[in-house]
């Protein structure tokens, strides 16, 4: 990397090292205070430089996380694509261009999903470009949704309100950004806690509790 980039000007300075880091040895001694030299870039022209290097360029990557068959950089990760914190400047829109984080509820269609009505409900656990060979997206915007069903639709051994909501966090689907059709308000309610080791924490509707009876859901608000 040293050969691409011109030479930078290197910042250098001495600072005081704590006393409780220094060896024991030179502590007992007494000796005048040992300094530690530091040395440094200025960002702004380290950054300027690596962006003008077309060879550096060539190695960065820009744009939004990407799924592939087999992931090997960061940026691959499903990790990156989970996290709203690297976002890169491009966004997964709603048909009607509201922009979608992952975490975000929402409301959308989809041919994979056949339950019940036409519109359904799920979380965004990943947002991604389609990089997978053989895959029917490929090249689109595609976010990972867990969906999220009235308990109702559920076995009727749960111990719940029917007209509540429940994530389903084992089964996703995964779907185009243009299918979604708005984000919707569902909010976490970390104040419940699990009844039972293998109960997963739930989510609150209105102030309802609910006592957890399966580790396949959790339990949704809908405002």
């Amino acid at each position: 990397m040293c050969n691409e980039l011109p030479m930078l000007l290197l910042h250098q300075c001495d600072i005081d090292m704590p006393k409780h880091i220094q060896s024991t040895e030179r502590s007992a001694t007494g000796r005048k205070q040992v300094k530690s030299p530091q040395f440094w870039y200025d960002l702004d022209q380290l950054f300027s430089a690596i962006l003008q290097s077309q060879e550096r360029m060539n190695t960065l990557h820009f744009g939004m996380v990407e799924y592939l068959d087999n992931p090997q950089e960061l940026w691959h990760s499903r990790a990156w694509g989970s996290s709203v914190c690297t976002v890169s400047g491009e966004y997964a829109l709603s048909r009607y261009n509201q922009i979608i984080f992952p975490g975000d509820f929402i409301e959308f269609t989809s041919m994979a999903c056949t339950l019940f009505d036409d519109v359904h409900y799920g979380q965004v656990t990943f947002v991604g470009v389609d990089k997978q060979l053989r895959s029917i997206h490929y090249g689109k915007t595609v976010l990972t949704v867990q969906l999220v069903i009235l308990s109702s639709c559920l076995p009727v051994d749960l111990d719940m309100n029917r007209c509540e909501f429940v994530l389903i966090e084992d089964n996703c689907l995964e779907i185009e950004d243009c299918s979604v059709h708005a984000r919707v308000d569902m909010a976490l309610d970390h104040g419940l806690q699990p009844v039972s080791p293998t109960s997963l924490k739930l989510w609150s509707m209105d102030g309802i509790t609910w006592k957890p009876d399966t580790q396949l859901t959790s339990k949704c608000s809908h405002y």
